[in-house]
């Protein structure tokens, strides 16, 4: 924090560690747990972490067919 590179880092971080938390209460739906008590909860958790992540994983695998199609296609013909 006590130089301009520390204050730019530390400023990005409110977005990338929000912004998650948006995705899945926005997109997924999940504004609070069906479930009572912390085991249950942390179990529920870790499902809407792991539908997060597999989104994020999906989009990423289209983005590099995405990019090495036409790469592919030139090496068939």
């Amino acid at each position: 924090m006590a130089t301009d590179e520390g204050r730019q880092v530390y400023n990005q971080r409110a977005h990338m560690a929000e912004t998650p938390f948006g995705i899945i209460k926005a997109a997924i739906g999940i504004r609070q747990f069906l479930l009572r008590g912390l085991p249950k909860v942390k179990t529920e958790w870790r499902w809407a972490a792991t539908a997060f992540n597999l989104g994020k994983l999906v989009r990423e695998i289209a983005r590099l067919r995405a990019e090495y199609a036409p790469t592919s296609v030139q090496l068939e013909g």
